[in-house]
Parts: structure tokens; C-alpha cells; sequence
């Protein structure tokens, strides 16, 4: 079995040296809108996290299914809706943020990561007793950290995945160029108008608020 690696950025040099020795292993430095392979080439194709950060979603998902062959496989995860004043937030700072440095941003990043690490501090959750329902916000009992990260401001600590890790996770949202948000509706229509189906949708527990997986196969 081939296995083909693209990605846009300098990481292929990286991936490349990891697995230079694979000789199944294929690694192209290419734009998903210009993938440098036959049309219905592929049996399965995968993109984690990809095309939610390119400036046209929809069409990068086209062209990936222009690549699939009659009854292959192709899995995607992107971003989805947040709750109204973190949607609210992430636009307004993403405006600013953007326009950084990767310094500068970085640094932004860290200062967020702090703020994050400062929230898990206090253990005791908190209860709100009713749903709010033009917030998106359930009725239900929150650790104050998630409770701030999910519905108000991207403040990401993982104390597991360490302090670098997690300064790159909040980086690797403020600050790229393009970072769309998709409601489930809206790529189930990619889908289906690429003549995937046997759609499924996974969102693991605890995810309900950061994005979903979606899978289907192309019709024969």
C-alpha cells in the first residue's frame, strides 16, 4: 500500500527525514487545490484540520473528492460553530492577531496559555441553573476553565501535553491567515453534492464545542 503525504508548508521536510527509509511512503510539498496526483487516484484520503484553514473550504473539499476513486473512503475534521460571544471573540481578536508577527503572536499565545493555566487553578465548578439558549449555554454543572474556553475565549492548557504544546495550540488558532468555522448541514452539502454518502458524523465527548470528524464513501 502507498502512503502519500502532502501538506503546503515546510513540515514535508520534516516528515520527509522521519520517513525517508518507508518505501510506501510518498511526501509532496504541494496546495490541496493543485494535488500533483490523477483524478480518482486514491482508495482512502484523510485531511485532519486542513481545509477549515484554506480560503475556500468547499471547493478544497471538491478537489480532494476529484481524487477518490468510485467507492473510496474519505474522512475530513473541521472546525465548528461556536457559541455566540466565543464566535463574537475569536472574530475580534483573530483581527488583531493576524495581523501579528509569528513572534508576536507566539507571545500573545503564551500570555493566553497563562491565562488558561490560571483558570484550572480553581477546582470548584460552577452550576448554572438554566439554559441559555441564545448563548448556546446548557444548564449543568462546568470546570471554569472549559467553561470559560468553550463559551467565551480560546484559552487552551493541557497540563498533560505540556506548556510548549499548548502555546502552539492556541497559536495555531489565532493566528493563521484562514480558520473558518462549518456547520453540520453545510458539510453534509459537500458531500452529498461530490456524490459522497453513507455520511457519518463523530464528535468525541468533551469536543461538542471545538469541531467534528465526517466520513463517507464515493458512489459508484
Amino acid at each position: 500500500m502507498l502512503l502519500c503525504l502532502i501538506d503546503l508548508s515546510l513540515s514535508v521536510e520534516v516528515a520527509y527525514d522521519r520517513t525517508r527509509y518507508m518505501e510506501n511512503v510518498f511526501i509532496a510539498q504541494a496546495s490541496i487545490f493543485e494535488l500533483p496526483f490523477e483524478k480518482e487516484f486514491f482508495d482512502i484520503i484523510f485531511s485532519n484540520g486542513v481545509i477549515h484553514h484554506t480560503p475556500d473550504p468547499g471547493k478544497a473539499f471538491q478537489n480532494m473528492c476529484s481524487h477518490l476513486k468510485p467507492g473510496g473512503l474519505i474522512g475530513i475534521y473541521v472546525y465548528n460553530v461556536k457559541p455566540f460571544l466565543r464566535e463574537m471573540a475569536d472574530k475580534a481578536i483573530r483581527k488583531v492577531t493576524t495581523d501579528m508577527s509569528f513572534e508576536e503572536c507566539m507571545e500573545f499565545s503564551g500570555k493566553i496559555k497563562e491565562l488558561g493555566k490560571s483558570l484550572q487553578k480553581f477546582k470548584d465548578d460552577i452550576e448554572i441553573a438554566e439554559d441559555i439558549p441564545v448563548l448556546n449555554i446548557k444548564k449543568g454543572k462546568y470546570n471554569l476553565q472549559k467553561f470559560i474556553y468553550d463559551h467565551f475565549l480560546k484559552c487552551f492548557y493541557n497540563e498533560e501535553m505540556g506548556e510548549d504544546i499548548s502555546v502552539l495550540i492556541n497559536q495555531d488558532w489565532y493566528h493563521p491567515k484562514y480558520a473558518s468555522h462549518h456547520k453540520r448541514e453545510e458539510v453534509s452539502r459537500w458531500f452529498e453534492e461530490n456524490s459522497i454518502s453513507d455520511i457519518r458524523f463523530v464528535q468525541p465527548k468533551g469536543w461538542e464545542h471545538s469541531g467534528f470528524f465526517v466520513s463517507g464513501r464515493k458512489k459508484i
